[in-house]
């Protein structure tokens, strides 16, 4: 029997190669036919931004993508598990989805001519069970061969992923914790704003990560709003804020800041008074407005002035 011994060099540069010809061809698999999930650096073709209900890059799990209106406006989530989520969390059905092919990332197509595959081997995105997208039946049944799985529409797609929405928070978020992504506030840690101990009010403390990796604690969203608003009054070189995230009220646990509605102007107080409440579901936030008073806001249209006199 013949054997044949590849020298260092030649088998560097073939990993190389193979590298290379994945990124510039985000169809195509990985040797092993194990598939590129996310793609780091980005998929070309597909613009640069953030799932807004969980800070995800687009660019890097574009495999999943999803684009749709929701409330008047569009949004590009990285999943499904995101789209579920933000229309659950609306109260209202997202509308013109459009869905990427998880073999052909840059191409979008309208939902209700896609087939998913749920379960297979293949790595999906915020979930345990992958929920990915083909052209047709044929494509699907191809890739179930190989991968497993099961084949359904994208209302069997979108049952699956909302049925597992309450289940998957307490896993994101140790998931998170465990990444480094969020840090618990230790004892002696201080707000960034006034001072006091984030760790002593474990219902209202918030912090943001910055691009450069560090984590800034505050003891409320009143002192996070206040910090967003003019970083360069609270720390000497402000960097980017790479993400934000807050105790969901009243049941607690750390959850993404822009995913979530926002009541401020109630009689409820937090620790520095008046506070801008975190809800997962529009309902709950606008239920609590009818007994405490105040307004709803996303947290893009927060500002300190808002959260001290609900302007």
């Amino acid at each position: 029997m013949m054997r044949y011994t590849l020298s260092r060099r030649t088998l560097i540069k073939s990993t190389l190669s193979v590298s290379l010809i994945t990124m510039l061809q985000p169809g195509l698999l990985w040797a092993g036919d194990q598939i590129a999930h996310p793609v780091k650096g980005g998929i070309p073709g597909i613009k640069p931004a953030q799932c807004p209900n969980c800070g995800m890059d687009i660019r890097m799990w574009g495999r999943t993508r999803h684009t749709f209106k929701l409330e008047g406006n569009e949004f590009t989530t990285c999943s499904i598990r995101c789209l579920a989520d933000m229309a659950g969390k609306a109260g209202q059905p997202a509308k013109k989805v459009r869905v990427a092919l998880y073999l052909k990332p840059e191409t979008l197509i309208p939902v209700d001519t896609a087939i998913y595959v749920i379960g297979s081997d293949a790595r999906g995105t915020m979930t345990m069970r992958s929920k990915l997208a083909f052209a047709n039946q044929n494509a699907a049944d191809a890739f179930i061969k190989e991968h497993g799985g099961m084949s359904t529409d994208f209302s069997g797609a979108l049952a699956a992923a909302t049925g597992e929405l309450e289940a998957s928070y307490k896993k994101i978020e140790g998931k998170r914790i465990k990444k480094g992504k969020i840090v618990e506030p230790g004892p002696e840690t201080r707000c960034q704003v006034c001072g006091m101990y984030p760790a002593r009010f474990p219902h209202h403390h918030s912090q943001v990560q910055t691009a450069d990796g560090s984590t800034i604690h505050f003891c409320s969203t009143k002192c996070l709003v206040s910090f967003k608003s003019e970083p360069a009054k609270y720390v000497k070189n402000p960097t980017k804020i790479k993400a934000t995230w807050v105790q969901v009220y009243p049941e607690g646990g750390w959850e993404y800041a822009d995913g979530l509605y926002y009541l401020a102007g109630s009689s409820v107080l937090g620790p520095m008074g008046q506070e801008a409440l975190p809800f997962r579901q529009l309902k709950d936030a606008e239920k609590l407005a009818r007994e405490k008073g105040g307004k709803v806001y996303r947290f893009s249209e927060l500002t300190p002035d808002i959260i001290l006199n609900n302007h």
